[in-house]
């Protein structure tokens, strides 16, 4: 069976749910201080490509940012700001 590229997009659109979900699973028990930032380390796995869909998603549910952050000492995070 030949896979075609529309499998591909759906096996992708299925990867990037599945990050959301988990997200989702850690937005909901974080708090808001001050700073009206959360953040949450990026999941094992996920990737630039997951992440430009992603924060498109949260910016339609009213987030004002996500930001990927990198630093080589404390890895990758995302900082969600509202």
């Amino acid at each position: 069976m030949a896979i075609s590229p529309k499998i591909l997009d759906e096996n992708f659109m299925k990867e990037v749910s599945a990050f959301e979900t988990l997200l989702d699973s850690k937005l909901v028990v974080s708090k808001l201080g001050p700073s009206k930032r959360v953040n949450i380390d990026v999941p094992h796995g996920m990737n630039s490509s997951h992440f430009q869909v992603l924060k498109q998603r949260y910016l339609v549910a009213g987030w004002k940012d996500v930001i990927w952050n990198s630093d080589q000492r404390e890895g990758d995070w995302l900082v969600f700001e509202c």
